[in-house]
């Protein structure tokens, strides 16, 4: 990854601009992002941002898992939008996995934006935060 195309822009602007360089399925990615921001109540900018605080940590595992599950991407595909590097998404399917057998509450939100994502795919549509 081309660390000087992201010298200025903004988390948001990253996101696209992986995309295109990377090719990137834009679509899924974008939808997945929308789907977990909505449901764990963070907003996208922090999913891709640096910080990790552990309900930000817990939405990006949940994102990771959700795009291995269900999509075809690979998993430097589903790692660059985010700006995270491959093995870092193994290892949040990893975690995402143990916290789904463990903890009730989060397998409730990965099943409700599962749920929202499968139904924005299905739909074709990119939806706004209904929090």
């Amino acid at each position: 990854m081309n660390p000087w195309i992201y010298i200025g822009l903004k988390s948001t602007d990253k996101f696209l601009a992986v995309c295109k360089y990377r090719r990137v399925d834009e679509k899924s990615t974008r939808l997945a992002l929308e789907a977990i921001s909505t449901v764990f109540e963070v907003e996208v900018e922090e999913l891709i941002g640096k910080r990790r605080l552990q309900h930000i940590a817990e939405a990006r595992h949940a994102y990771c898992y959700i795009l291995h599950s269900t999509t075809r991407l690979s998993l430097r595909g589903i790692a660059d939008p985010i700006l995270r590097h491959h093995a870092t998404v193994i290892n949040s399917v990893k975690i995402a996995e143990r916290l789904i057998e463990i903890d009730g509450q989060y397998r409730d939100r990965v099943r409700r934006a599962l749920v929202l994502f499968k139904s924005a795919q299905n739909k074709n549509e990119v939806f706004k935060n209904n929090r």
